[in-house]
Formats: structure tokens, C-alpha cells, sequence
């Protein structure tokens, strides 16, 4: 299927009514579509299903990631995965406190918060709010965890 072709279909399918969007479903895909009530939600849903379909799915460094996350969350179900090993130059934090919005850019060299460089996330929260405190915890990149030693 050529990307025009692809789009075309894309497009085609917020015209159509929930009921004729599980009849296309069911007739472009041989099975049953997901039982979301949102016309919106099964739109979205086609469209990524159509676009993995040409692109054969996931690319095999992703699936070889997700395996292996899937091995270690068998092994130990408390793991948590590091928050910040997914974290790429370019992309933006973003984080609502006190009634204002900050956001930090990453860098290769760190964080960019308004117009200067940080090395970490915990000098960029320092900054925002002027305590000392983890900055993965203030841009909510890490959950606290439950600790049996810490619960009397």
C-alpha cells in the first residue's frame, strides 16, 4: 500500500459512523474491533493499526527492548524501569507548580531552563522552586517506592 493510498484511507475513516468503523474494521482486519464506545478512540486505533501494518510493526531494537523489560517484570514484579534511560536531547518536561508552568529542554550537555544550562533535573527543580529536592521526583520522571522497611 503506497503512503498515499495510506492517508487516503486514514482520512476516509473520520467520516464514517462508529458502526460503520467496526464493519471496516472487522473487513480490513479479519477480527473484532476493541470495544471503545469513541468513535475518536477507534479512529486513532485503525490508523495506528494500518500504519504498523505497512511498516511491519515495531522495528526489532524496540521489540528486543520490550522483551526484555517483559523478562524482568516476570522475574521481579516491584521492577521499575529507569524513568530517564528514555530520555532524548530535544524533548521537553513540562511541569505545572505554584500556579505557573515551567517546561526544560534536554540537551547532550543537560538541561535548558529558561535560557540557562543545568547539569541535572535536581538543579533545574532547585531552581523552580528553591529547595534542595530530586528533580526526576519533581518532574514526576520516578514513582517513590514502597519501601516494607520504611512502613512500620
Amino acid at each position: 500500500m503506497s503512503i498515499e493510498t495510506r492517508h487516503a484511507e486514514i482520512e476516509s475513516l473520520s467520516g464514517l459512523s462508529l458502526q460503520s468503523l467496526r464493519e471496516a474494521w472487522r473487513g480490513r482486519f479479519k477480527s473484532a474491533p476493541p470495544a471503545y464506545q469513541s468513535k475518536a478512540l477507534l479512529v486513532h486505533a485503525f490508523a495506528y493499526r494500518l500504519q504498523a501494518r505497512c511498516s511491519s510493526g515495531l522495528n526489532a531494537a524496540l521489540r528486543r527492548q520490550l522483551s526484555d523489560l517483559a523478562a524482568r517484570f516476570a522475574e521481579n514484579s516491584r521492577f521499575s524501569p529507569d524513568p530517564m534511560q528514555g530520555l532524548r536531547a530535544g524533548s521537553v518536561l513540562i511541569r505545572d507548580w505554584n500556579g505557573r508552568r515551567y517546561g526544560v529542554t534536554i540537551t547532550d550537555q543537560g538541561f535548558l531552563f529558561e535560557g540557562a544550562r543545568y547539569p541535572s533535573l535536581s538543579a533545574v527543580a532547585f531552581a523552580i522552586t528553591g529547595v534542595k529536592r530530586s528533580g526526576p521526583l519533581f518532574f514526576k520522571l520516578s514513582a517513590i517506592k514502597d519501601d516494607a522497611s520504611v512502613n512500620p
